[in-house]
């Protein structure tokens, strides 16, 4: 979440005619009986401080999303700025940014169990064992522990900067850092960070591949002034075994896996494909952007793809859905500003 950007979105709320929607927009209606591995919910951040966030359910196929889940099911509004969403088990852990908060609610109807409060900033969630989780912040200088049992924070670890993106492996959680030019490493059962690895400014995503190595997008500083890297790295030695640098600006972002961990895909001017096996950055968009102003990427276990055109940063948005090859299959209509698209 970029507040400079949403503040900008909002301002532009005052000024802008929204254009003619052909499609119909999701209304804030009651579901119940969501399964696994039917559809994605879309989590959508809203206009900075103008606590219209939302959490979206799209049921692949359909032709319409359903609406904004949790002021349905609550009778209540989420808040300001939803950043993330993490399913442990049957329950859900929405993090709501700018609120300071996570909201837990059943996965099936999407009712509140809980709301775990006293966070500054936070931005995404991670279980690192059956009892505790770790909640990144991008203003607190620590990442959050929570107990998953109690729904109550439990502890925190000084970190510097601002955390991101979080992954667990083999009892260690490496962590993304927007703020610096480092990824650090945290011991899962002591809570203590333990090193740090070397990339460029401005990492924000990482996934694992199919042969266990980590992979790391850095998009550079926000002034545009130093390079970005994509980076591989070994996790068992926290050597970076190879990285290929991207120019400052270049708005690179997004990076997530497809399910067999063989293919990378990110944002850039486009959707970006690479196989883990190459050795040259993708020179060419996997999939236009054209006019669209592409804001989330995810990759379904199907090999499609999703991703999410925030327009203006004003209007609602649209999610298209690709097939494995690039080609469009579908789009409908979200919330404003949807940041992440998740399958469940």
């Amino acid at each position: 979440m970029n507040k400079l950007l949403l503040l900008f979105g909002a301002l532009l709320l005052l000024f802008t005619a929204c254009k003619q929607d052909p499609l119909p927009e999701p209304q804030p209606v009651p579901v119940s009986g969501i399964q696994p591995g039917q559809g994605v919910f879309i989590t959508c951040e809203g206009n900075f401080m103008f606590g219209n966030s939302s959490v979206h359910y799209w049921k692949t196929g359909d032709t319409t999303c359903s609406g904004d889940l949790f002021q349905a099911a609550n009778n209540r509004l989420l808040g300001d700025v939803c950043q993330s969403i993490t399913v442990i088990g049957n329950r859900g852990y929405v993090v709501v940014n700018n609120s300071g908060k996570v909201e837990v609610v059943e996965m099936d109807d999407f009712k509140s169990i809980a709301t775990i409060n006293g966070f500054t900033s936070p931005r995404y969630l991670l279980p690192v064992s059956t009892t505790k989780a770790y909640v990144s912040d991008l203003y607190a200088n620590q990442i959050a522990v929570v107990d998953l049992a109690g729904n109550q924070l439990s502890g925190s670890i000084p970190l510097p900067g601002k955390t991101g993106k979080m992954l667990l492996h083999n009892g260690e959680v490496f962590v993304t850092n927007s703020a610096n030019n480092k990824l650090y490493v945290i011991n899962a059962q002591t809570d203590v960070v333990t090193d740090s690895i070397l990339l460029a400014d401005g990492a924000g995503s990482i996934v694992q591949d199919a042969a266990g190595k980590l992979w790391v997008l850095c998009s550079g500083n926000w002034q545009g002034t130093s390079s970005g890297m994509l980076a591989r790295i070994n996790p068992a030695t926290h050597q970076v075994e190879q990285s290929w640098s991207l120019p400052p600006s270049s708005g690179a972002k997004e990076l997530c896996v497809n399910a067999q961990g063989t293919t990378l895909y990110f944002l850039q001017n486009g959707v970006r494909a690479m196989l883990i096996t190459d050795q040259q950055l993708p020179a060419q968009a996997f999939i236009a952007q054209g006019q669209r102003n592409y804001y989330a990427l995810a990759s379904l276990p199907n090999g499609e793809l999703m991703v999410s055109d925030a327009v203006d940063f004003v209007q609602r948005s649209y999610i298209y859905r690709y097939s494995a090859s690039g080609a469009e299959l579908q789009h409908v209509r979200a919330g404003i500003n949807a940041g992440t698209i998740h399958y469940y």
